[in-house]
């Protein structure tokens, strides 16, 4: 009985494999050879888009309909001063993780929250490098598989970080003022936080942060002092 004779490029195995290892210019060429290329490895192209309004490698971000089709393999999104309103309303990014987002102007990132919200159930990183972060805390509070989380060339308001991460929240029933638990907390989980002492007060970085975070082990702060501490954390 004849062996059947198998070529390895017919393989989707080996064309990942391959694939892997090849550049952004390179898959690109790939995904034209045939069919099987292109359905193995058009995940690969897709899987990481760096967007900004001037791309040094002359390689445009997707947009329109393609950016519709194959959204659903987008694993990682990175935003340069640029935040086009195609990519803000994104829905149903299935695998998407990892989102940066950098604005060194004065940007409304309104929308970038709406990002976050809409993939609140995938994203496990997210980095932003931004003077103001309006609704970053109620947009994080959304994200249930959140692990990584940096936030940098940031003004943080230590009042409102406190009420963030607070336990309780004051709303309007009838006449009055209650305090109601929380469900979710920013900082239930949290072992470990640095902090920059040029944008959160010394005094205030014990206040807000201590008495909400309970399974706290080390807080790196360059100017906190022991008294702050004990005095924050009774």
């Amino acid at each position: 009985m004849d062996s059947i004779k198998l070529n390895p490029f017919e393989i989707p195995e080996i064309i990942l494999l391959i694939g892997r290892h090849l550049d952004q210019d390179a898959l690109l060429c790939c995904i034209r050879i045939s069919k099987i290329f292109h359905n193995t490895l058009v995940g690969l192209i897709w899987r990481f888009i760096v967007v900004e309004s001037y791309s040094r490698t002359g390689l445009r971000y997707p947009n329109g309909k393609p950016l519709q089709h194959n959204k659903k393999y987008i694993e990682e999104l990175v935003f340069y001063n640029h935040f086009p309103d195609e990519f803000m309303s994104l829905q149903g990014c299935d695998r998407l993780r990892f989102i940066k987002c950098v604005a060194s102007g004065s940007f409304n990132l309104h929308q970038v929250f709406n990002l976050v919200k809409n993939h609140r159930a995938t994203i496990s990183t997210l980095k932003l490098h931004c003077s103001t972060l309006r609704e970053i805390w109620a947009a994080l509070l959304e994200c249930t598989h959140l692990e990584h989380l940096t936030i940098s060339k940031t003004y943080i308001n230590p009042l409102s970080l406190g009420k963030s991460l607070a336990g309780e929240q004051k709303i309007v029933d009838g006449e009055y003022i209650v305090a109601k638990s929380k469900e979710k907390k920013l900082c239930d989980t949290a072992e470990a936080l640095r902090v920059n002492k040029k944008y959160l007060s010394t005094h205030s970085i014990a206040q807000a942060i201590l008495p909400n975070c309970p399974h706290l082990e080390e807080l790196w702060g360059s100017r906190v002092s022991v008294i702050e501490v004990a005095n924050s954390a009774e």
